[in-house]
């Protein structure tokens, strides 16, 4: 595939799926100002990317789960991405400490996650559909 220089990396992502083009959260506030329908599109499908790697590359889901939390710590289904990648990277003192880290930051703004990760993956609900489906229709 050729790059197109007049094409952005999102954009680039958005038509190929390459996870590789991520290497940190979206800047939306550069370039001709912010869009949140811009922003919510690219991290449903980042997030989708993620979930679609759990089996075949537990390391880069874990990378991009990083991403993911680093735009919003309280993202519960990147939570919950993070959880299954680091079960299937077979760390399960890792999984128990980044579960417990996030039980303490959600607590700090008042919201309780299940003791046990176990159940929390439990309650915690697929992806969504895409935010910007409906719009589109």
């Amino acid at each position: 595939m050729t790059h197109d220089p007049f094409c952005s990396d999102a954009e680039d992502f958005l038509q190929t799926g390459n996870t590789q083009l991520w290497r940190g959260v979206y800047l939306h506030d550069l370039g001709q100002g912010s869009d949140a329908s811009v922003s919510d599109s690219l991290y449903h499908a980042l997030r989708k990317g993620t979930e679609a790697l759990l089996d075949a590359e537990p390391e880069e889901a874990l990378r991009l789960r990083r991403i993911l939390l680093e735009a919003n710590p309280y993202d519960s289904q990147a939570l919950a991405l993070g959880l299954k990648a680091l079960r299937r990277s077979r760390d399960a003192n890792a999984a128990g400490r980044f579960y417990a880290a996030y039980r303490l930051s959600y607590a700090e703004v008042g919201e309780r996650l299940p003791e046990r990760r176990k159940d929390f993956l439990e309650v915690t609900l697929p992806l969504p559909k895409d935010p910007t489906a409906q719009a589109q229709r």
